[in-house]
């Protein structure tokens, strides 16, 4: 991931995270701009991650998947 990153000039953010939904764990990848992600999407497969959607203070870890939108 990182030799392809490289060559293809993609800024990703070298600390990254994880977290599990429904007992399935998922590494998160952050990057620079929106088409650094799809370039990276469309290589290795993924979905999109929301922070918003992120666990807060001892869930931290947990991905609260698609509660985005219903967040007031």
């Amino acid at each position: 991931m990182a030799e392809f990153c490289h060559k293809n000039r993609l800024m990703r953010c070298d600390r990254g995270h994880s977290v599990f939904f429904e007992d399935e764990h998922y590494n998160i990848h952050c990057f620079a701009t929106k088409q650094g992600a799809e370039a990276f999407l469309e290589k290795y497969g993924g979905e999109w991650f929301d922070p918003r959607e992120r666990g807060k203070g001892v869930n931290w870890n947990k991905w609260y998947k698609g509660s985005a939108g219903r967040r007031p």
